[in-house]
């Protein structure tokens, strides 16, 4: 269903970076509510305007599609009757992920006497997920899905002033990403034969390193309430050709009777077009703090989806980041 939406919402805007909703937003100028804000200075007076901004990140993330790799199987056979029955039993699930906080950094500078504005933009994110037996006295089973995201964009704002309180900027630019996506399971599987019994020990390691760049493109809006308050909302996506590294190892060891082991190692390179989308969505709070300073706050929350990103398993799945961000900036 989000992937339909998404599509449809294509056409109508695009993408930009993870959040650049209130970056140039800095500069306000209701001298009721500020009277140390100077009076707008005519172009030949004016030099534009440098940003800095620094975002406080807490999210979660997921990847679909990646049940079986945590699964884990059970084995009994019967002889009834000189009948052997064999009955596997399943079980797949997700790995659970943390909640972590990461960080993302922004600088920017508008053209003086000019709508045009130009800003980069990088973002850091390291969460991890795991998987344990159901058996909480059993510790020789379980996983552990571990993530390194990076991501930078650089782009170029134009702002477009509807009414006095309502700003809508189109932005392009370019978007450049780095996820990191590891592996590593331990299973131990029980096989219950019609003469003995026989464990399995099922280990696997994975790792995936995916790098894209393309074109990125959307649109934000910001509505000035009063007194520096504001909401701001900004939806986006772009379209990176990616390059993936992709190896992997496992290894089966059967225990008597079966005495058996197995190992398997692959390793794949391949090139793939990769879209994702990004939405936020949340309130902010600006200020004068002197003549030329100006303090910008913003709370709110975003989410991220890279979909068909994870190429380790037999089903494509797609990675979302979700959660919150609380934002500092200043303007000069």
């Amino acid at each position: 269903m989000l992937k339909k939406i998404f599509t449809l919402a294509m056409p109508l805007m695009a993408s930009l970076t993870f959040s650049l909703t209130a970056d140039q937003d800095f500069i306000w100028s209701g001298s009721e509510c500020n009277p140390c804000c100077p009076e707008p200075v005519c172009c030949e007076e004016s030099f534009g305007n440098f940003f800095l901004r620094g975002d406080l990140l807490y999210w979660t993330s997921h990847i679909s599609n990646q049940e079986g790799d945590f699964g884990r199987s059970d084995v009994s056979q019967s002889l009834t009757d000189c009948v052997l029955t064999t009955r596997v039993c399943e079980s797949n699930k997700d790995p659970h992920w943390k909640w972590r906080a990461g960080y993302r950094i922004a600088a920017g500078y508008q053209l003086p006497c000019s709508d045009m504005e130009f800003a980069a933009m990088w973002t850091h994110f390291e969460p991890n997920g795991s998987k344990h037996h159901d058996d909480e006295c059993d510790d020789s089973s379980g996983g552990r899905n571990r993530l390194k995201f990076n991501q930078v964009d650089i782009v170029a704002l134009y702002n477009i002033k509807k009414c006095p309180s309502l700003t809508l900027r189109p932005f392009l630019g370019v978007r450049l990403a780095e996820i990191k996506n590891h592996i590593d399971v331990n299973h131990v599987n029980e096989l219950i034969l019609p003469t003995a019994v026989a464990t399995e020990t099922r280990s696997l390691f994975n790792k995936q390193r995916f790098r894209g760049v393309g074109p990125v493109f959307g649109i934000n809006g910001d509505w000035d309430v009063m007194c520096g308050f504001g909401a701001y909302g900004t939806i986006a996506a772009a379209v990176l050709y990616a390059d993936y590294n992709i190896r992997g190892c496992s290894s089966d060891i059967f225990t008597a009777p079966i005495s058996n082991e197995i190992f398997t190692s692959s390793r794949r390179h391949l090139h793939q077009f990769v879209w994702n989308v990004d939405l936020a969505l949340g309130v902010r709070w600006q200020t004068c703090l002197c003549e030329s300073l100006y303090l910008s706050l913003k709370l709110g929350f975003e989410h991220h989806q890279y979909f068909e990103f994870n190429r380790l398993g037999c089903n494509n799945g797609d990675l979302t980041f979700d959660g919150g961000v609380f934002s500092v900036g200043l303007a000069y």
